[in-house]
């Protein structure tokens, strides 16, 4: 799924201690890093070599740098001692690629390290962080080929879990085929592989977002080429459609992160999960809101209900089960909730 290796290869060549160390140096001596200034370190697997990450983060201290930094990488590569030394270095936050919580998922995109068997705890590691005082962003995709709705539903609980847990962030991602990371099987399996005016995955700039965006020269280059540009093309898997993709991958880790507790306590009393009624409610607001993203996809959703059978294609309740956020059962769900983990409960004055 990671295109990094096919536009770069898979030779490495690594700054010794010293000249990582020298680097944090010449950053640290810039004018205005010294009033809040953080470096990103952009690796998508720092920690890979443990002791070379040890031993960076001995001679920053033995230096006396204390330049903040954040940095990459997979969630199987930490443990507390390194996650310790990491944050007596000055790390202050790590993003970790966790993509999807669903073995299946894993291997169709070929995630090294969690793939092979499902047992590993990422909750465990996110709370171990979290106990060090290492902040957390948890990086999840929706829309991979072969996704199933329990796929993503199993990665919102995780996101849920993770948003209760000191110091993490979450991120969702439309995920976004581009050459030599799975086009043409998206292709071979028959996906719905084209452009959509008002829907891009968001790791792109989008294709005329909005309309006169992109130059007509331009558009015209990214028409033509479906290899190339294959970025600003957009596809879903069954379970789905193009727009839910959208409003879901941009803004469920929104709501997750100021809600989880009450979302999750809704879906509960509702006998929904959490993927329809974050579904339900994404698109009421989008609707109600008269939000035209994705009207051009408003033709193919309506025939898609015809084939809805209950859960539905987007991850919806069939018409006879009403929504959640109108009626009384989502106040009694809440209040519950509140009552089972005490006051105060800072969820519901957002809510």
């Amino acid at each position: 799924f990671c295109t990094t290796s096919v536009f770069w290869g898979r030779q490495v060549r690594y700054l010794s201690p010293r000249r990582a160390a020298d680097a944090f140096d010449l950053m640290a001596s810039l004018e205005g890093m010294s009033d809040g200034g953080c470096v990103y370190v952009t690796h998508d697997l720092f920690t890979a070599d443990r002791q070379r990450v040890l031993d960076i983060c001995a001679e920053k201290v033995r230096r006396g740098n204390r330049l903040p930094w954040e940095c990459r990488t997979r969630i199987d590569l930490v443990d507390e001692e390194l996650l310790t030394a990491m944050k007596d270095a000055g790390c202050r936050r790590i993003l970790y690629g966790v993509e999807s919580d669903s073995a299946q998922v894993l291997k169709a995109v070929d995630k090294g390290g969690r793939q092979a068997g499902h047992a590993f705890d990422v909750r465990a590691v996110l709370a171990q962080a979290s106990k060090v005082g290492m902040a957390s962003i948890v990086g999840v995709m929706a829309g991979v080929p072969g996704e199933r709705a329990d796929d993503v539903e199993s990665s919102l609980q995780l996101m849920a879990d993770a948003a209760v847990i000191d110091g993490c962030s979450l991120s969702m991602h439309w995920f976004n085929v581009t050459p030599g990371n799975g086009q043409r099987a998206v292709a071979s399996a028959a996906h719905d592989f084209r452009l959509i005016p008002g829907l891009h995955a968001d790791l792109v700039r989008g294709h005329d977002i909005p309309a006169g965006q992109v130059h007509g020269v331009q558009a015209g280059l990214i028409a033509s080429d479906p290899e190339i540009f294959a970025g600003f093309r957009i596809f879903a898997p069954d379970w789905t459609t193009p727009r839910t993709l959208y409003l879901l991958t941009r803004n469920a880790h929104l709501l997750l992160e100021v809600l989880p507790r009450s979302l999750k306590a809704c879906a509960r009393a509702q006998g929904a999960t959490l993927l329809q009624t974050l579904t339900e409610l994404l698109t009421a607001l989008a609707d109600g809101a008269h939000c035209k993203v994705g009207d051009a996809t408003d033709a193919a959703n309506a025939a898609n209900a015809d084939e809805d059978h209950g859960t539905g294609r987007h991850g919806q309740r069939s018409a006879s089960n009403p929504p959640w956020w109108p009626g009384p059962r989502a106040a009694e769900a809440l209040a519950a909730e509140a009552s089972e983990h005490g006051e105060p409960w800072d969820e519901l004055l957002v809510l």
